[in-house]
């Protein structure tokens, strides 16, 4: 077995040259050092193409929303008109598709358009306005909604929830949001969300029907 020797010794009438104990240590930390920066960087752009892929995939269900109203699509045997997508402050790490079934005294037979949670019944059933949850990944989550009407400011504070339906046969987006205090009507809705690593997207969704992905500085 061949040894590594540390300095400089003579066998014979020549030299063997190797390693120093300084030259080594100063050799390990700069590989730890460069796969420390490496790791760094795989972590940053990897959280970045994840919050990309998720507001990618955020947009299209809210299109799919839009889909299910125009394609009149039935839940069981029973044709509704009005599908949406409800994102809420308390759930922050998922949003909702929703059917528009009953309104918020559950009265089947007068539809309100916007999303009525309904405890006790799971997404899915007869009873429930909620088709299904779609989760974020870990650590991702939306961490602010702002709405805005056309002669009026973007108002972000305190807005608990927004709702984006469509109804057969427009095309167009009822954007509905909860201040705390009343439901109102708005011409825009801003949903950012929040990767782990500090990056931010936000989904612009107007009233015209029209969808857009932004950068957004996150505070």
């Amino acid at each position: 077995m061949r040894r590594v020797r540390c300095g400089h010794q003579k066998t014979g009438d020549s030299l063997v040259s190797g390693f120093t104990l300084i030259e080594m240590l100063i050799s390990l930390f700069i590989i730890i050092s460069i796969s420390a920066i490496t790791l760094l960087n795989y972590n940053k752009v990897n959280s970045r193409i994840s919050l990309e892929n998720k507001a990618s995939e955020m947009a299209i269900w809210i299109r799919q929303a839009q889909a299910y109203a125009m394609g009149i699509k039935t839940q069981g045997s029973t044709i509704y008109w009005s599908y949406g997508v409800n994102f809420s402050a308390s759930s922050p790490s998922n949003f909702t598709l929703y059917v528009d079934k009953f309104n918020s005294s559950f009265n089947f037979s007068f539809p309100d358009k916007i999303y009525n949670l309904r405890t006790g019944y799971a997404c899915g059933d007869a009873n429930s306005e909620c088709i299904t949850q779609v989760q974020m990944p870990t650590g991702m989550n939306i961490d602010q909604m702002c709405v805005k009407k056309s002669a009026s400011n973007e108002v972000c504070t305190g807005i608990q929830w927004v709702d984006i339906s469509y109804t057969r046969p427009r095309p167009d987006a009822k954007i509905v949001a909860y201040d705390g205090t009343a439901n109102d009507t708005y011409d825009q809705a801003r949903i950012r969300l929040r990767s782990p690593t500090g990056f931010c997207k936000r989904i612009l969704i107007m009233s015209s029907g029209q969808i857009g992905i932004d950068i957004a500085a996150c505070p």
